[in-house]
């Protein structure tokens, strides 16, 4: 018998509105910057004025730089996905900090329009989980235990970069792993509008 558990942590959340809009602005290159070498790197955020942190980016990444609100930067990377650090946090030159002040190319939007609105985020749903199967090693030897699981939900509703936070070993890792990969979803949401967050899911494998 399987018990499935998931939740939610909102990480590396990607706005798919803003990243079509970002796409068609001019953009100026721009690097990480860390002042002191921080193992995580530099955090992004959900958007300008929750400060929701959604995942980092490593020290000398180098980055597009869209605009400017005041102590934030519109940023995208590779993927042309829309991501939010502070202004600080990135630099115009790679081996010494250059901020994007008023004599960049980066137009300063002014600050962020922050008033209380009716903003609601849902959390992703699984709206299809098969089940993993037993590995005949595990239940061979009758092992229960639990897998615990991360992945992100893309903004398609599949799972991406799936990692083993926990292990249970005797392949029924793999067995989870493989499950996990089949998974669909409904995206995680802020006001209909669909964005990539990181969920945790603890598989629980159970002979009786």
């Amino acid at each position: 018998m399987l018990f499935v558990m998931l939740s939610w942590c909102t990480s590396q959340a990607i706005d798919a509105k803003d990243s079509s809009d970002s796409q068609q602005k001019p953009s100026a290159t721009g690097y990480v910057f860390c002042v002191k070498q921080p193992i995580d790197g530099v955090p992004t955020y959900l958007n300008m004025c929750s400060k929701i942190r959604v995942g980092n980016l490593p020290c000398g990444q180098k980055v597009n730089v869209i605009e400017r609100h005041d102590d934030f930067l519109t940023i995208t990377l590779a993927d042309g996905i829309s991501k939010y650090v502070s202004a600080p946090s990135v630099s115009q030159q790679p081996d010494k900090y250059v901020g994007f002040g008023a004599e960049s190319s980066v137009k300063n939007e002014g600050a962020p329009d922050c008033r209380v609105s009716s903003t609601q985020t849902l959390a992703p749903k699984a709206i299809y989980a098969p089940d993993p199967e037993y590995s005949e090693q595990g239940r061979k030897k009758k092992i229960n235990g639990t897998v615990e699981l991360s992945l992100l939900v893309g903004v398609d509703g599949r799972p991406h970069d799936i990692k083993v936070e926990k292990k249970l070993g005797y392949g029924l890792d793999e067995r989870a792993v493989e499950a996990i990969a089949l998974w669909r979803f409904q995206p995680a949401t802020e006001d209909g509008r669909p964005f990539e967050t990181r969920i945790n899911v603890s598989m629980e494998f159970k002979l009786y």
